[in-house]
């Protein structure tokens, strides 16, 4: 947007050059001593004034430049035109960056509350997988498979989690807040302490 008003500016100013220009000018002198006395010319004496004052007035335009102050302002037209239409695409361009990142965020907290969902059925799974075993219905090397299972979606959950911070900061950048500012995107609980939670509960 700064670049654009200057752009205007430059334009405003090649546009001030087709115009006629007016000067008003001015001055005033005070003596404090009389000059020089003279004899006057039917003999009376005359003296110099002590105070001054001048004025004026000037008129300016061009007659002819061949084009160039015309062509001058044409071209600056097309730059502030320019300019705005940079400035447009780079508004469009973050806009879309802005809506990226927020439906980013957005598919990761559902795959993350699916992922959790999943840890839960397993465990669950896990509970009743080790009742049969202790029964002899059930080999070991099933409660094995549901341990690797839990422990391979719980490295999933950890992934999503960091990809989550990743992805907040990236939103939060681009929208000019301090990355210790929170966001209505951010979760209030810890996100690691749970994390772990969930490793402890699998073993």
């Amino acid at each position: 947007a700064f670049e654009v008003e200057i752009q205007k500016g430059e334009k405003t100013i090649s546009r001030s050059n087709l115009l006629p220009s007016f000067a008003l000018s001015g001055s005033y002198s005070r003596y404090r001593l009389n000059h020089g006395i003279m004899d006057g010319v039917f003999g009376e004496e005359q003296v110099s004034d002590d105070q001054k004052l001048f004025g004026g007035l000037t008129f300016d335009f061009t007659a002819f430049d061949f084009g160039k102050n015309y062509f001058n302002y044409r071209g600056t037209s097309c730059l502030v035109k320019s300019k705005e239409k940079e400035y447009q695409r780079q508004e469009q361009q973050i806009l879309f960056d802005l809506a990226a990142l927020y439906y980013s965020i957005l598919a990761v907290d559902k795959t993350t509350t699916a992922t959790e969902k999943t840890i839960e059925s397993l465990k669950s799974l896990k509970g009743e997988i080790q009742q049969k075993v202790k029964l002899g219905r059930l080999p070991e090397v099933d409660l094995m498979k549901v341990q690797v299972n839990v422990l391979k979606n719980i490295d999933e959950l950890s992934k999503l989690k960091t990809l989550r911070v990743d992805l907040l900061g990236s939103l939060k950048k681009l929208m000019g807040y301090d990355e210790r500012e929170p966001l209505a995107l951010e979760e209030k609980t810890s996100e690691e302490a749970k994390c772990k939670k969930l490793d402890r509960e699998a073993l």
